[in-house]
């Protein structure tokens, strides 16, 4: 039945909790809960005009604090445990004794800090998180803010009594912000129905907690209602908790003071309405109920297996049965393949910056995950007949690490933008098998029923399950753009797609290893792993059983272990003349270049410093070991040798530093800045190209440099946060113009054979709030931050010949 009611909870340690048990629900109906904490000297009946609003809906628990309103508060001399586990516990204890297993909780001010911990620790407990106007600690100049003139807190608590406290508060700018002298009368009056020393005790407790340490521990979906004016907070520091909380959202409320829920009831009360009636469950005609997590105007349906393994080699296999009847729960991240936990800091290092991280996972069978982010529409999962076009994101790292889980490669934000922009998209990001079960082969494989190229075959698979499956998550099948970044490049061409956009990586990069380059590295792991005496079959049965953990242990990290020549999903190396033709090449065939109409591709300025990864090691005397090399690939042609020496500055006596950043430049131009050129003179269709020229901004050794990756950092707008104006600016810009190519919308002018032009990003001016983004006509590598070098020396030695000498001095050969 409906009711109002004040009630009175006795905990097991003695302590007595007053509530306000309101629900004015239609009795037949079923309905929620939601769990309001007041802040420090208020207590429930503070939040008197919320009741009616919501109320009618939810049952609504208005708690009174440890030592607040009407809750009782521990004597001198009582065994007492004041710390922030008791606080919890009585909670979950208030709860359960008025039979609510699961509900949400709204923090306002310190009782944020609270719910943070909370949701950190009993996340089953929570449907959602609201906090209002809450700190994540309280500073020293806070502390000293609320003694008044006492030695601290607590003891101007007792000392002033609660009275004269909340007179001294009421009197601080930016604290009661309702300019009502009857409402500050009142307000005094009802911090008085507490006492001085419930709240001194209070205050003790607050005076230490400290919620940062839970931020990045909370998965339940966060509403974060931010003042723009408040004594306890700040805007940025409120940016700060979103961007550490997974699934939430940041709301600015405009009010003159700290107390926005009082100020602004019906701003606050519409967005706490909103967050909690949102649905994210998609009913999918095929797959079954799939609950999703609510982002920032995103949900995203996390961690959805595509396919299936039965063993870690074999091939996967769509997922393609009727579900229909089903419940996914798709509000968590998958696992990611077997491949390093590390890997993701390791990006962070080559980025120079890194961003909370998800609790991250691997398994050996159940890796090949997908995550769907889909924007919402007028607050709202966009109808089925939406079809909106479809962005798959495939992460590089060299075919060895790299998950759809990792921070840096969320599409949230950029899905966000596109609907803002009103060009919205779907996007989804996969994994794919990496290392040893990715791409080990041999001909005992093969002939066991083990086919090569498996983390390739993931990626086809997982295609396929979009195209199959994508409708029903409004986007539109036959709109589909796959952008691969670096490895996740390499084979692009051999899908069928709407759209490609090729970052910083094409097969041209680290070419596919022929088969007896394959055999090697078997033979390798066999040796390795002491299997020499077996059989055939006797040693594939091994792999297979020997713990997966142990196998990676024993591949040294220098061992290739990436795409061959298989003749089927790959049917050849390709080359610069191949690619650069606009005719198909029956050798190595492209179906890509006939029915894909656009391609986007493009580099960083300085690419080539990924391979610092491999050359690090080989820093000293690296300018007399490339001399060797790259003098050995051309034994045939000195000249050839020198024209390259010449070309790049590279002589035998160069310092290592100075020798080893000519070398990555070498690199820059013969593995990404040649390939984009020559692709785009052979796409038959339109090409647009670009070259992202914004400086790394982070200390580290590449400060100042556009390294491989940082375009990945800048596109997804996950470090806009952290980037001076007008590289922010140019952020959004960039995926601004990649937005509009995946809603088929020509970006800037195509590449075209008498107009060869590019849209440059960067370098923006130092100490400048403007972007810096033209679009260069012309042939003019160096207008562009480029180097025609590599083009020039390419009219004297073919450039497929400058990169097999790369790759063998790479290969340490």
């Amino acid at each position: 039945m409906s009711q109002s009611s004040s009630k009175f909870i006795t905990h097991p340690n003695g302590q007595i909790t007053h509530v306000f048990d309101d629900k004015f629900v239609d009795p037949w109906k079923p309905c929620e809960t939601i769990l309001i904490q007041h802040g420090f000297a208020r207590h429930g009946a503070f939040w008197y005009h919320w009741i009616p609003v919501l109320a009618r809906h939810y049952r609504v628990i208005r708690r009174d604090a440890r030592g607040h309103g009407l809750s009782s508060y521990p004597s001198h001399g009582d065994k007492y445990d004041y710390s922030l586990d008791t606080i919890l516990t009585e909670i979950v204890d208030t709860m359960d004794q008025l039979g609510v297993q699961k509900f949400h909780f709204l923090g306002e001010s310190t009782s944020g800090m609270v719910g943070e911990a909370f949701a950190a620790k009993y996340p089953e407990r929570l449907h959602s998180l609201i906090i209002c106007s809450s700190p994540t600690f309280l500073p020293e100049a806070a502390l000293s803010l609320f003694s008044f003139g006492r030695s601290s807190w607590p003891e101007a608590c007792r000392e002033m009594g609660s009275r004269g406290w909340g007179e001294a508060l009421s009197k601080v700018p930016g604290t009661v912000s309702v300019p009502d002298e009857d409402y500050v009368k009142w307000w005094i009056s009802q911090v008085a129905v507490s006492t001085g020393e419930g709240l001194a005790g209070y205050a003790e407790f607050l005076s230490s907690l400290d919620s940062r340490p839970f931020l990045e521990q909370i998965k339940v979906p966060t509403l974060i209602l931010a003042p723009v004016k408040s004594a306890a907070t700040k805007l940025e520091e409120q940016e700060i908790v979103q961007r550490k909380i997974q699934a939430s959202k940041l709301v600015v409320i405009h009010g003159n003071g700290h107390e926005i829920y009082v100020e602004k009831p019906e701003d606050c009360q519409r967005e706490v309405k909103y967050r909690i009636t949102m649905s994210t469950i998609l009913k999918h005609g095929k797959l079954g109920e799939i609950h999703g997590v609510l982002g920032d105007d995103v949900v995203q349906f996390l961690g959805i297996q595509y396919a299936s393994l039965k063993d870690r080699f074999a091939k996967s296999e769509i997922l393609d049965r009727d579900l229909g009847s089903s419940v996914i729960d798709a509000t968590r991240i998958g696992p990611m393949v077997m491949s390093p936990l590390q890997g993701c800091d390791a990006e962070f290092g080559i980025i120079q910056h890194a961003l909370p991280k998800p609790d991250l996972t691997v398994s050996e069978l159940h890796g090949l995950n997908l995550n769907v982010t889909v924007p919402l529409m007028q607050r709202k999962l966009p109808g089925l007949g939406s079809k909106l076009p479809v962005c798959v994101f495939i992460h590089g790292g060299g075919y060895s690490t790299g998950s759809n889980s990792w921070p840096q490669y969320s599409q949230a934000r950029m899905v966000k933008l596109s609907a803002d922009m009103g060009f919205p998209m779907i996007g989804v990001g996969i994994n794919y098998r990496l290392g040893l079960p990715g791409f080990l082969t041999s001909s005992e494989l093969r002939e066991a029923g083990y086919a090569s190229n498996n983390g390739l075959r993931d990626q086809i698979n997982a295609l396929r399950w979009i195209k199959k499956n994508i409708g029903d998550f409004a986007g539109d099948a036959d709109n589909v753009t796959v952008m691969g970044e670096s490895a996740g490049a390499g084979n692009l061409l051999q899908s069928h797609l709407a759209g490609l956009i090729s970052m910083s990586g094409s097969a041209l990069l680290v070419k596919p290893l022929p088969l007896p380059v394959s055999e090697f590295v078997y033979a390798s792991l066999v040796k390795s792993m002491g299997l020499e005496n077996l059989s055939g079959p006797e040693r594939v049965k091994a792999i297979l059983e020997i713990p997966i953990k142990d196998l990676l242990e024993k591949i040294p990290p220098t061992m290739p272990l990436m795409p061959v020549v298989d003749g089927d999903i790959i049917p050849g190396a390709p080359t610069f003349s191949q690619i650069s033709d606009k005719a198909e090449d029956p050798t190595y065939p492209m179906p890509g270049k006939q029915w894909c109409e656009s391609l986007m591709i493009g580099d960083c300025q300085f690419d080539g410093s990924i391979f610092s990864l491999i050359l690090g090691p080989r820093r000293v005397g690296i300018a007399q070991s490339f001399h060797k090399s790259i003098e050995k690939s051309f034994a045939h042609h000195p000249s050839s040798s020198e024209k390259l020496f010449q070309a790049y500055g590279i002589t035998p006596d160069l310092p290592d530093n100075i020798a080893l950043r000519s070398i990555f430049t070498f690199a820059t131009d013969i593995g990404f800045l040649a390939p984009v050129v020559s692709l785009a003179r052979g796409w038959p269709g339109k090409a647009y190209v670009y070259h992202f020229n914004e400086p790394n901004p982070w200390d580290g050794e590449w400060k100042g440099d556009t390294t491989h990756v940082l375009d990945i950092a800048f596109l997804f707008q996950n470090f806009n946060e952290f980037l001076p104006p007008a590289q922010k600016e140019v952020a959004v810009i960039f995926a601004r113009d990649f937005i509009k190519f995946v809603n088929g919308e020509a970006p800037w002018a195509a590449f075209g054979t008498s107009s060869q032009g590019a849209m440059v990003y960067g370098p923006s001016p130092e100490r400048s709030t403007a972007a810096f983004m033209p679009y260069i006509r012309g042939n003019a590598e160096e207008s562009c931050g480029r180097n025609s070098t590599i083009f020039k020396l390419g009219e004297d030695i073919p450039l497929d010949e400058l990169a097999t000498a790369w790759g063998d001095f790479l290969a340490g050969q």
